[in-house]
Order: structure tokens, then sequence, then C-alpha cells
């Protein structure tokens, strides 16, 4: 009877709908009453969340403000406080403000929480299996045998070949300014740190000083491009990237690095050429596990000298790889907000140029030495890097349960963990009128009398950025090179204050930084 066909279809339908609403409702209520009342459990101070984002700013989300951004907002609400509590999503962060907290997590407790807890799977992703990104024993032992390539005796044999480079990029620069006073600094600096890269790393001369659509450098931008939504999901729930099979890096970006190591080193050893640069390093470890001459520091493993396990070419491809990514964009985004600060403050930009000048003019010249040793640069770099770090945060994930010294709190296993390293280092408690750019807050006596741990920009600890001393030494080169040749100021094309690109996880300049740039006269 049609009727009767007509009233079940109705009750299925109304049947339908109340179990969906049911659903929701319980869904709704396990979020509100359970998950997102995770800190009110544990009196931890915490913003309210929302659901389904938790605290997720949407501006973030809809690529309005920079993932720092979003991390400041609420660092900048609860830095009273020694810690506080965030949601990603469903998921409970803690966020740690304490400096003297922050010393337990990254040192003095550091095996407790050794990891950063970002996606990672190698069978996915081959490219994640490096140093940044591996946990556990697989970093450890990886870390033991990469630190000797970062010695100073082999940066020292590193620095000509970024000194011939810097010539390069005036050479760049002066062809620019033939036809405009306005220059992309950001991207210059760019070019030169990409071709200083994948020269001492691959061999190559990538030309994106003379191209900057060169392949390196357009594969490089694709590679630190997330988008919002991925990048959280990186950091914050990894695990979602596994069960989806969604590997971190585009697939042709991955395939584009790992050919390119491959046919260098097929190449290297074919030509039987030796030169004293990263790739001839990594060759080292790839063939013998260990690097010539550094015994000593690689048998804190542990191991015998005489049995080194020896790197996959893969393993080797996917840590040139990180050292590409961690070489070039950082470091340029560093110096180009270094140059930006001295075109804002021309007194600090003559007082630098006046030791750049000094030491150029002394007998000995420019050397990996008097550029280690001046100390005004020293200053000026450091409060580049407390101003503008290049990561907003560091993160961490408890490896057991960890309670909190002179706290009732306790840190549960698996806890991810984030230090606001962008809301510390700009926090006028530490910097009075932090947006003030001022070297001489590292003065010695002034770095001496505060502590150390409300300016970390390269980490901390075991995980501290094995690559620092490389970076410094690069930004240290270009800023050498671009100051004693030029003179910078602001123009009409100036984007003040920069803003930082929204796709990625280092703070760099969204549409570059354009600066006056003029050549200086000698007399």
């Amino acid at each position: 009877c049609p009727v009767i066909h007509r009233s079940n279809m109705l009750e299925f339908t109304y049947s339908q709908h109340f179990w969906i609403t049911a659903v929701f409702a319980v869904v709704y209520a396990y979020l509100k009453y359970y998950l997102y009342n995770y800190w009110n459990r544990y009196k931890v101070p915490n913003e309210t969340p929302s659901i389904p984002l938790g605290n997720v700013s949407l501006d973030f989300l809809r690529g309005k403000i920079h993932y720092g951004g979003f991390i400041d907002s609420i660092y900048k609400k609860f830095k009273h406080y020694r810690f506080c509590g965030i949601y990603v999503f469903h998921k409970p962060i803690l966020c740690i403000n304490d400096p003297e907290l922050i010393k337990l997590i990254l040192v003095k407790d550091f095996d407790l929480f050794p990891d950063r807890g970002w996606f990672y799977d190698g069978k996915i992703d081959p490219m994640s299996s490096h140093l940044f990104l591996l946990p556990g024993e697989k970093w450890k032992r990886l870390r033991v045998k990469f630190a000797p390539i970062f010695t100073s005796g082999k940066l020292r044999q590193m620095y000509p070949f970024l000194v011939e480079i810097s010539r390069h990029m005036i050479k760049t620069c002066d062809a620019e300014l033939k036809t405009t006073d306005t220059v992309d600094v950001n991207d210059i600096l760019a070019r030169f740190t990409t071709d200083v890269i994948s020269s001492i790393v691959y061999g190559l001369d990538s030309k994106s000083l003379d191209d900057p659509k060169s392949e390196f450098r357009t594969k490089g931008v694709k590679a630190l491009s997330f988008g919002s939504f991925n990048l959280l999901v990186a950091l914050f729930a990894p695990e979602m990237m596994s069960w989806a099979t969604v590997p971190l890096y585009q697939e042709n970006v991955s395939e584009f690095f790992l050919n390119i190591f491959k046919e260098a080193v097929n190449y290297r050893r074919k030509e039987k050429i030796q030169k004293k640069d990263f790739l001839d390093l990594i060759m080292q470890l790839i063939d013998s596990g260990k690097v010539e001459d550094e015994n000593q520091i690689l048998q804190t493993n542990g191991k015998n000298s005489e049995h080194f396990d020896k790197l996959t070419i893969e393993e080797a491809a996917a840590n040139a790889f990180v050292f590409f990514l961690g070489g070039y964009e950082t470091s340029s985004s560093t110096t180009s907000f270094c140059l930006y600060e001295l075109a804002q403050n021309p007194e600090v930009q003559e007082k630098l140029q006046a030791e750049i000048d000094e030491v150029v003019r002394s007998p000995t010249g420019l050397t990996y030495e008097s550029i280690a040793e001046m100390e005004y640069l020293d200053m000026v770099l450091s409060e580049t890097l407390r101003k503008y770090p290049s990561g907003a945060t560091l993160n961490r994930i408890a490896k057991e349960d960890y309670p909190l010294p002179n706290t009732d709190f306790v840190i549960k296993k698996g806890m991810r963990i984030i230090i606001p390293l962008s809301g510390i280092q700009n926090n006028p408690e530490y910097y009075p009128d932090p947006e003030k750019f001022d070297p001489l807050r590292f003065s010695k006596e002034k770095v001496a009398a505060r502590n150390k741990y409300v300016n970390i920009p390269f980490g901390d600890g075991g995980r501290i950025c094995i690559g620092k001393r490389f970076a410094v030494m690069q930004v240290k080169i270009a800023l050498t090179a671009m100051l004693h040749n030029y003179q910078f100021s602001i123009s009409q094309k100036t984007q003040v204050p920069p803003k930082y690109e929204t796709r990625n996880f280092t703070q760099i300049a969204r549409n570059g930084v354009q600066l006056r740039v003029g050549r200086r006269s000698f007399s």
C-alpha cells in the first residue's frame, strides 16, 4: 500500500536524523566536557578552546598570519605564568614560558625530551629521514656521524668557497643597480645561499645568482612551502600523515634532490674528484661510516672505530637535503632582516661598516678568524636573531611521565611541548622596548647579567642546531661583503614592518625585503 510505504520512509528518515543528531551530540559533549577540559582538570592556565579547532587561529588557517603570530598571541596572554596549556584541534599542547623550565627540558633532562615529535616516515617519504626529524636512536646514530663535519677545522676549509661566491653576489647586485636603485635583498641573498649550499653539499653550481628561476632555487622554495593546515598536522598530529600516507615534501621535490645527490656522488667517484666540502665528507660516511681524522669524536657512540656502520645513499641524500634547506633560507632571511634593521638605523650601520672596513684594510684582511673575532658584527647578528628568530618555536615530546619541578603538574608520556622563542625573545620584561633594534643588548656585560634561556635562536642541549657555526659564518660573510660595498636605506617599496610568509614554518619575509642600495665611495 503506497500510504504504508511512505510512512515507512518517513519513519526511516526521522530515525536517521535522530541518530546523526545523537552522534554529533555525543562527539560535541566528548570534546567540550572531556578533551577540551583537560587543562582545567589539572588546573593549568589555558586559552578557552572552540570546537573543532581548539585554539588554532582562523587567521592562521586562512593564511593571514604566520604560525609564529598565532603562538605569540597566546604567549602574550599567559607570559606571566611559568607554563600554560593550549589545544591544537583536539590535542592538548603544553607551552613552557619559564626560562628555568626551558633549561630543564632542553638540557638537564634532555634524555626525557630527546625528540621534536614532528612527522617522520622513511617509507612514505625517504627525504624525511634526516637529522632534524629523526627520533631516538636513529637521530643519535646520525648526530654522532655528522658532528665532525661541522668542526672549526672543517669550516675553515670551506671558508674560501663562500668568499668566492660572495664576490659573485656583489657582481650580481652591481648588475641590478644599473637599472634600479631599489633591490630585493632577500632575493639576492637567497640566490647567494642557494649557490653556496648547492656548491658545498652537492658539488654543483646552481647558477642561482645568474638565474633567479634556476631549478635549485624553485625546488628549494617548494620544499619549504607546506601550507597552514599541513604544517599543523606535521607538527602536532604526524600520525595522521602516516595513516593517510601523505609525504611531508612534494614528490617531485624529493625526487629532484635524491637524483641530484646520486648524480653528484657518481660523478665524483668516476672522475676521482676530492674537495674539502660537505659532499666530500658525506661521501666518507657512505664509504667508511666515519669522517677522516675524527675518530675520537665518533668513539663517543660507544662503538669500536673499526666497525662504523656506513650510511646508505638514501640516508646521505636525505641529510644533504636538510643541510640545503637549513642553510639557504634561514641564513638568507636572517641576513635580509639584518640589512633591513641597518637601513632603519643608519648609526648602527655606520658603526658596523667602520669595524668591517678596519678589518678589510688590516694586513691579514678578511679571514675565517677575523670575521669570527668582530665583536660588533656579532652583537648586530645576535640582535637580529633575537628579534627575528628563524623558528618561532622549539618543539619537544615527552618520552615518559615527567613531574615538573616545584609544581603539581605531571607532563604525561607522549605530550607535545612548545617553547615560544619568538614571544620570549620579544618580551619587554627581558628586553625593554623590544621593537627597538639595539645591538648593545648583547654586550658581554649584559649577556652575562641575563638568563641564557631568554635568547636561544638555535635551540640548546642535544638538539641544538648542528649547523649553527656554519650558518653564522655564512651570514657574516654575506653581511661583510654587502656592507663593505653598499649603503642601505629604506625606500618607498620597503614593507615596514616586515610581514612573514604564512606557508612556511621558518619566519621569512613575505614579498621580500626591498631596500634602496647605493655603492659606497672610498676616498
